[in-house]
């Protein structure tokens, strides 16, 4: 039967035809008693007759597992367990060294459960997670074929979601006649998750890598904050769905105010009342700060990782102090109560 799995305890340093420059060094220092953790090398033959053959080698999966076996033994671990796991890393070589064109997967035999154990047994349960994290982008890209661009984006956006608190105030208008839009008050700071979407992109990015007591003060132009007014948001709506049972106008419908609508699909959004004529109601749907620059000072409260339930609560949504899902109060100058104005960066 060919041999296809060699133990770092026979080789040496003679056959890296065989066993690849890495596999033959391991072998050589094991040979001369230095301390090498316990493995073994998966010669070339075996890639040689897979190549030929496009299929794997019969005897190569007994042969690593009576290889696997030896090392669970030497260490008194065992791979996958729940409790104190054993890990080991495959690294691919050749004869020469080639940098950069081999591959590695560090951290096999993590999985849900011994994940638990691997952050026990070290206690760190962030060094835990990390490694497992680590496994699963390196088996996806290198043995699944997965773009490695999913894995950084994906790393990327959950190094996002910190939740922060802060107190700002908005002002609107040139340095000469600024006017203030809204402020948040001492008790009530506006709470939000990075990364969540809730948050005017541009005003999350002017915000990002801020720490707790760090002070801002910067201005988001029209097209990054709200954009022109557009002629388009301006609609007429039947006057019939805004009377009760007895044909009066709702009291709430009068020129100036801001109601919450649903669209058909669910959605609310908010109008003002223009104009109420005879057969409509002429309803501006334009954000009540387009056309501005939003001019934001503030200070950052506190910046935290954002938990689960932190999570689930915004992406859920729910009624807040500005009616955008904030979950927060603050003092509104020339807007009706509950809204907001959009001004604190919310859709």
């Amino acid at each position: 039967m060919p041999k296809y799995v060699y133990r770092f305890s026979e080789g040496d340093k003679d056959q890296k035809d065989l066993l690849g420059g890495k596999g033959a060094n391991l072998a050589e220092m094991t040979r001369l008693g230095l301390p090498v953790p316990p493995g073994f090398t998966i010669t070339t033959d075996a890639c040689r007759a897979y190549l030929a053959d496009d299929e794997v080698p019969d005897e190569l999966a007994v042969q690593v597992t009576t290889a696997l076996r030896g090392v669970e033994e030497e260490l008194g671990r065992e791979l996958g367990a729940a409790e104190n796991p054993l890990l080991v890393s495959v690294r691919s070589g050749a004869k020469f060294s080639m940098p950069g064109m081999m591959e590695t997967v560090l951290n096999i035999g993590l999985n849900d459960d011994s994940v638990e154990g691997l952050a026990a047994a070290s206690g760190d349960e962030r060094f835990a997670w990390d490694s497992y994290r680590r496994l699963i982008q390196m088996f996806g890209k290198t043995v699944l074929d997965i773009d490695g661009e999913h894995f950084s984006a994906a790393l990327d956006a959950k190094k996002a979601e910190r939740g922060v608190a802060l107190d700002y105030e908005l002002y609107v208008g040139d340095e000469n006649e600024r006017i203030l839009m809204e402020q948040t008050t001492p008790d009530r700071p506006l709470e939000y998750i990075q990364g969540m979407g809730m948050m005017l992109p541009a005003f999350e990015k002017q915000l990002f890598g801020l720490k707790a007591g760090d002070k801002f003060d910067f201005v988001l132009k029209c097209e990054d904050a709200y954009g022109e007014p557009s002629d388009e948001a301006v609609q007429e709506l039947p006057r019939e769905i805004f009377v009760d049972s007895e044909g009066k106008l709702d009291a709430l419908v009068v020129e100036g105010a801001t109601l919450p609508l649903h669209t058909p699909d669910g959605q609310i959004i908010r109008g003002s009342v223009l104009e109420i004529k005879e057969e409509v109601v002429v309803f501006d749907f334009n954000h009540p700060l387009a056309g501005e620059d939003l001019h934001f000072i503030g200070a950052i409260k506190e910046v935290h990782d954002a938990t689960p339930e932190e999570i689930e609560q915004f992406f859920g949504g729910h009624d807040g102090g500005c009616g955008c899902g904030c979950d927060h109060d603050h003092d509104h100058e020339g807007h009706e109560e509950g809204g907001c104005g959009g001004g604190c960066g919310c859709h």
